[in-house]
């Protein structure tokens, strides 16, 4: 029997894009019990609703991931409500607009890194004790192909992915005998990261995310691939054609592979790039 059947997990980033998907198909397809985490608490509910005939399996905590006593807050109700997590996801992320680093303050920084970065930390760190009570437990942390390769205009969000992704590896290495730990890499994904409007406008333009979306994964197609690497027990998947090509560019050429990328970036003439050199 596959060994996601029926397991309790904790979900970041569970009311829309990757997460909104994962949740619907770990439920519906292993029947595993999830607390779905986000801010929004109205998007939750209306996951919950949407789920049917399986809402019973789909419960919500509604708080901010960058907070560390909001994690041991969490901590208390699932003992409260006697929910013993087998699995935590790291799903939650935001990403700023493309700019150059000079362009960028500090409020921005901090927000960036508190979700990407910090907000795993304080996951593991207030849920392990939990999390070691399981048969089977495991941590899966959802990076970026943004970790893979340097692109320009990315500087704060590649920074916080590649911390993920370097804490997490080095995670696995240390409780490999004890806790599955996985790290994701997905490439362009069709979700709303680029709708984020936290930093007062959209990542990409609707004109230009209709040229994105062509090399884009669909969710419902990434969701199935993590859920796959997730299912065979890797320590660490690269999905997408896009984070592939990234990945293969950084081993050919370290040193030169960003300014290619920067190359193809300005040559594309798309608005959303052009603050990078500005």
């Amino acid at each position: 029997m596959n060994w996601l059947f029926d397991k309790n997990i904790v979900l970041t980033g569970a009311s829309s894009g990757i997460g909104k998907e994962l949740t619907i198909k770990l439920i519906k397809k292993y029947h595993c019990k999830i607390i779905g985490i986000s801010r929004t608490e109205q998007n939750l509910i209306n996951l919950k609703n949407d789920l049917n005939e399986f809402s019973d399996y789909f419960d919500y905590y509604a708080m901010d991931v960058c907070l560390s006593q909001n994690w041991h807050n969490l901590n208390e109700h699932l003992l409260e409500i006697n929910f013993q997590p087998d699995i935590l996801i790291n799903n939650a992320g935001i990403m700023m607009p493309f700019s150059s680093f000079s362009n960028i303050n500090e409020n921005d920084i901090d927000k960036v890194f508190k979700t990407n970065f910090f907000s795993a930390i304080y996951s593991i760190k207030a849920l392990m004790p939990l999390l070691q009570k399981s048969s089977n437990p495991a941590i899966i942390n959802i990076s970026s192909a943004a970790a893979l390769c340097c692109m320009p205009g990315t500087s704060i969000y590649s920074a916080s992915k590649s911390a993920l992704e370097t804490f997490s590896e080095i995670l696995h290495c240390e409780l490999r005998k004890k806790v599955y730990v996985c790290t994701i890499m997905p490439g362009f994904t069709k979700t709303n990261l680029f709708k984020n409007k936290e930093f007062g406008n959209e990542i990409i333009n609707c004109q230009d995310k209709k040229i994105v979306d062509r090399f884009s994964m669909s969710v419902d197609k990434m969701s199935n691939k993590i859920i796959k690497n997730i299912k065979h027990k890797k320590a660490r998947a690269i999905i997408g054609f896009d984070a592939k090509m990234l990945n293969i560019l950084y081993k050919l050429m370290p040193q030169n592979s960003g300014n290619l990328v920067g190359k193809i970036l300005k040559k594309s003439k798309l608005d959303s790039f052009k603050n990078i050199w500005n």
